[in-house]
């Protein structure tokens, strides 16, 4: 079931064109720079979208020397989360830029506000990942962190199956603008 609603929802977003693919993620960057947490956190949390991902140039640019970005250490194992500018970033696992391996990690409760990926996201927060489970593991040592999940429209869905381990998120950010998740 998963598997197939993961090549759903990577075909929903192949589908958009990469010209609009760019406008839609300028947008979302607008709406997630508006925002009042944005401007209070101390450190953000964010993901270097690649492939038909959202855009996050934008934002890894404007969050400066609060920015955090994911490393796989270790498979099985949270993802580790380290100071980085977008111009230091080397290719990691799954061919993803990444913070080199002697970059040291930031301790995870230090973070303010979290930027996921996802491949769906439902009315109630729930996401849908890779299926490697990097996120979920990591998002649970980030206990101040507002977890705010970035993506196309087109990967909204009203509800996805939960299991026990998923997290869900507080807000979730479209071109449509920025929408609070209500428990």
């Amino acid at each position: 079931m998963k598997r197939s609603l993961r090549r759903e929802y990577r075909a929903a977003r192949r589908a958009l064109g990469s010209s609009q693919r760019d406008a839609l993620s300028e947008r979302i960057a607008e709406h997630v720079l508006a925002q009042e947490l944005w401007h209070r956190a101390r450190v953000i949390a964010a993901f270097v979208g690649t492939g038909s991902e959202v855009d996050t140039r934008r934002l890894l640019e404007a969050a400066g020397d609060r920015l955090v970005l994911p490393r796989v250490d270790a498979p099985g194992q949270p993802l580790a989360f380290c100071r980085a500018m977008p111009e230091e970033l080397v290719v990691g696992a799954h061919g993803i830029l990444a913070p080199a391996p002697g970059v040291l990690r930031v301790d995870p409760a230090l973070v303010d506000l979290v930027l996921v990926p996802a491949l769906a996201i439902d009315d109630r927060g729930n996401r849908l990942g890779q299926g490697g489970g990097f996120y979920d593991r990591t998002l649970r040592g980030m206990v101040n962190a507002h977890r705010v999940a970035v993506v196309f429209e087109v990967q909204r869905t009203h509800q996805l199956a939960v299991e026990a381990h998923d997290l869900p998120v507080h807000a979730v950010v479209t071109e449509r603008g920025w929408a609070s998740i209500t428990p």
